[in-house]
């Protein structure tokens, strides 16, 4: 008998370690960048994570953006804002929690 079963015998649906169906909206991220005229841009991703934001980002603008720094913050499906992550170069791979609200 497999593991994946309710008491019943019944098959269990997975959503991923989420607990939460992967149909369900939960918000997205605002990422804010300079591009390489000095410009103050912003986007919004709906991803799953800030990492994801950001690498959007490079994908869509990468060749307009030199160093700069990126702001991303976290809103829920709500609009509230929950965390925001920064770094002083877009390019680095890791983004610093800077508030958790």
């Amino acid at each position: 008998m497999s593991n994946n079963v309710d008491l019943s015998g019944k098959p269990m649906k997975s959503y991923g370690n989420t607990g939460t169906p992967i149909t369900m909206d939960m918000g997205g991220f605002w990422c804010y960048y300079r591009n390489n005229l000095g410009g103050a841009r912003q986007s919004f991703h709906k991803t799953g994570t800030h990492n994801e934001a950001r690498d959007e980002v490079l994908n869509l603008y990468g060749g307009t953006i030199d160093i700069s720094p990126i702001k991303v913050e976290r809103h829920d499906v709500f609009g509230n804002h929950t965390h925001t992550y920064y770094s002083e170069c877009i390019w680095d791979s890791c983004l610093k929690l800077r508030d958790r609200i």
